[in-house]
Order: structure tokens, then C-alpha cells, then sequence
């Protein structure tokens, strides 16, 4: 069961949260979010049928932008680890976002106890580093676009957007890291894997539970 206490969680500098299979929520900024009106979210409505690729945002700069480099990163980052094995891999992972220099090993622990799942599906919680928000964002993209190749988002998104307190805002996604940096170890742990990113803004107490509860159906 979700509890109060295991629902709201303050994020630090450093740190977002992986879903895998079920979930958690964090609060993030404390003002409204005011979008150009030709920029406005858009709230319970269907997603694309069509391919739309978001473009990485911080590949170069948190992250290598060279495939074959990021990669070898990523595995070395990997391979020096030695961890026992779990009979089912965890639910829930919380990992740092900063940039793979500085926190890419620690990342990589946390990661490393995915390697050899059959999860299909993650749904990647983080903050917005860029707009003061409220609620909870989509992305209207179908495929995301690292160096290491495209990642399909999963029809779970499609369904969230139904939700209430979720909104699609490609303006907030666009430019933010704390998502993206945790999508190229993904491609390389679990390569065939789909995923749901949101980004959290500020919730009321009310808010808080009902994420907890639509996270709790997956």
C-alpha cells in the first residue's frame, strides 16, 4: 500500500526517481507555470498517432554525445560493479541526474540491478529544472532521441493523459535533463524497454494521493 509518509518525497539536487512497474511521487517548485498561449499544455486529450521524436537536450554536456563513447562510459561504469543477484529485480529505483562525470558510478549501481530483467516498461519521474510548475507533465513525443538510438514512450503514456492533474507539455519537457540523463543506461540495461517520463511539479496533498493511486494500477 502507498503511505503518506512513502508518498511524498523532497527531491534533492541530485536525485530523481525511477518507476519501474509501480510508483512514487515528489514535489518540485512552488509557482504556476504560464505558458504562451501558443505554447499552452494541453489537458486529457489524445496522443499522437504519428511519429514525433523528442531530440536529446543534454547530450554533449551531461552526457557524451558520441555513440560509441557513451556507450563505453556506460558499460564501464557497469562493469566494475559486482552485485548480488536479487530473485526479482526492485520495483523502484532512485538515482542521481547530474551530469556522468560527477554521478554517473552511483547512477550505475542502482541501474546495474536491472541488467538481466525482463521489464518492459519504466515510468522516470523527475523535477523541472527550467519552469516553476504544477502538476503532473507528459510528453507528446512517441520516441525519445539519445546517441545510443531512439526509445519508444509506451502507450501507458496515452492513458495518463486521460488522468486528471496530468497535462502534455512538450515547452517543459524540451529542455530539461533530469528525465533524459537516466534514458541512455536504460537503452544499454534493458534495450528493448518503453518508457513513461513525467515531470513532477508542485501537489496539493489531494493531488499527491491521486498520483499515488494512478501510479498504483502499474
Amino acid at each position: 500500500m502507498f503511505k503518506r509518509n512513502t508518498i511524498i518525497i523532497t527531491l534533492a539536487v541530485l536525485a530523481v526517481i525511477i518507476i519501474v512497474a509501480v510508483g512514487f511521487k515528489i514535489i518540485s517548485k512552488n509557482k504556476e507555470l504560464a505558458l504562451p498561449e501558443t505554447q499552452t499544455s494541453q489537458t486529457n486529450i489524445n496522443m499522437p498517432e504519428k511519429k514525433i521524436t523528442r531530440s536529446s537536450a543534454v547530450a554533449g554536456a551531461f552526457y557524451s554525445g558520441d555513440k560509441l563513447e557513451l556507450e563505453r562510459i556506460i558499460r564501464g561504469f557497469l562493469d566494475v560493479l559486482s552485485i548480488g543477484k536479487n530473485s526479482k529485480p526492485p520495483k523502484i529505483i532512485i538515482v542521481p541526474h547530474a551530469g556522468y562525470i560527477y554521478s554517473g558510478q552511483v547512477a550505475a549501481l542502482a541501474f546495474k540491478q536491472l541488467e538481466g530483467s525482463n521489464i518492459k516498461k519504466a515510468i522516470i519521474i523527475g523535477p523541472s529544472h527550467n519552469f516553476p510548475a504544477s502538476g503532473l507533465f507528459l510528453s507528446s513525443a512517441t520516441h525519445w532521441q539519445t546517441p545510443l538510438g531512439e526509445i519508444r514512450l509506451s502507450d501507458i503514456n496515452k492513458d495518463l493523459a486521460k488522468e486528471n492533474n496530468f497535462e502534455i507539455s512538450d515547452q517543459i519537457h524540451a529542455p530539461e535533463h533530469s528525465i533524459e540523463v537516466e534514458v541512455p543506461f536504460l537503452q544499454v540495461v534493458v534495450p528493448e524497454i518503453e518508457i513513461i517520463p513525467i515531470i513532477v511539479g508542485q501537489l496539493n496533498s489531494t493531488q499527491q494521493k491521486d498520483f499515488a493511486q494512478v501510479l498504483k494500477k502499474y
